[in-house]
């Protein structure tokens, strides 16, 4: 499949998913289902050997799903991010479904899950997608803080024991859990790499750009609801776009030239920039803005989660230098 009817059909996907926006929000049985109907059609392949994406296809990608419907966005996210670290593990020709939980690597606690003798315990914080996903690529540490990244079965069970879904400000139906390991076997053959300790934080802050996508879609859909209302006039829808797209321009040229090093400057830009286009695009739907299931409003609820998931300190200070400015 080439690049442009990937994106065709994700553009079709989408849009028979955004109807269903409201419902994804808050049922995870929804999403499960949905997500069951993309992987029948072969669209959570992005990344993978089977479909390579660069970064702003992969941005690209992201924001077409997180247009229409935020949480679906933020699951398919899981799965993109997963198929960049199982390389060419599988053979069957249906890819499978498969998370991530290894976001907690690189931090101290010393109840995050650790590999001994080939049994993992402890707890991992974050696996969204309980339920939904099979597999997950799960972070364990080993005696000497080394970080490992193994496939394992992703099933709720007595050694990996999913808390419920976690009530989340928005994107419920996303089944985000925590998971508790009790005497997990891990063998060699599931060990996917092991990096040196440290590994993890250094590379979270070279790739803070990949946190991105979900904020351009929900920004882009902010845009399209601001522009179609009749309580904004002419040339305030103009100045509204463009603000939009110079920012997003900035962030797809960022990605186009792999230049990561204005990775947390943008993010606390659109993180920012995703709040406050969000909150204008309920003012400009009027009283409707209001309910719960407005498009605007829950876009606003999104654009918070996505604005405060993955923190690190240097996300948390370059978010305060944007928003004093």
């Amino acid at each position: 499949m080439a690049d442009a009817e990937y994106f065709a059909q994700l553009e079709e996907f989408a849009a028979r998913l955004k109807p269903e926006a409201a419902r994804l929000d808050v049922s995870g049985d929804a999403v499960a289902a949905w997500y069951e109907r993309f992987q029948q059609e072969g669209l959570h392949i992005g990344c993978s050997v089977r479909m390579p994406l660069d970064g702003a296809g992969f941005c690209r990608a992201l924001e077409i799903l997180a247009m229409a419907s935020g949480a679906f966005a933020f699951v398919a996210l899981q799965q993109f991010v997963a198929n960049m670290n199982v390389g060419d593990r599988f053979h069957d020709p249906v890819w499978p479904k498969v998370g991530v939980a290894f976001g907690h690597l690189g931090k101290p606690e010393p109840s995050l899950p650790r590999l001994q003798n080939g049994r993992a315990n402890g707890v991992a914080p974050w696996l969204t997608g309980a339920g939904i996903f099979d597999q997950v690529v799960l972070g364990l540490h080993d005696a000497a803080r080394q970080e490992i990244f193994a496939l394992v079965d992703a099933l709720h069970r007595p050694a990996f024991t999913h808390s419920e879904p976690l009530s989340l400000l928005a994107c419920t139906g996303t089944r985000t859990v925590r998971v508790r390991l009790e005497d997990l076997p891990v063998t060699d053959d599931q060990i996917l790499k092991i990096d040196p300790p440290g590994s993890k934080a250094h590379g979270d802050a070279g790739w803070v750009l990949y946190q991105t996508p979900l904020m351009v879609g929900c920004v882009r859909a902010c845009h399209k609801i601001i522009a179609a209302s009749p309580r904004v006039d002419a040339a305030q829808k103009a100045d509204c776009e463009r603000t939009t797209e110079k920012l997003l321009d900035r962030i797809y040229s960022a990605f186009a030239g792999g230049d990561m090093s204005e990775g947390a400057r943008l993010r606390a830009e659109i993180g920012d920039y995703s709040v406050r286009i969000a909150r204008l695009a309920a003012m400009a739907s009027g009283a409707g803005g209001l309910l719960i299931t407005h498009p605007a409003q829950r876009l606003y609820r999104e654009a918070l989660v996505y604005s405060l998931m993955a923190q690190t300190d240097l996300i948390v200070n370059q978010a305060i230098q944007v928003c004093v400015a």
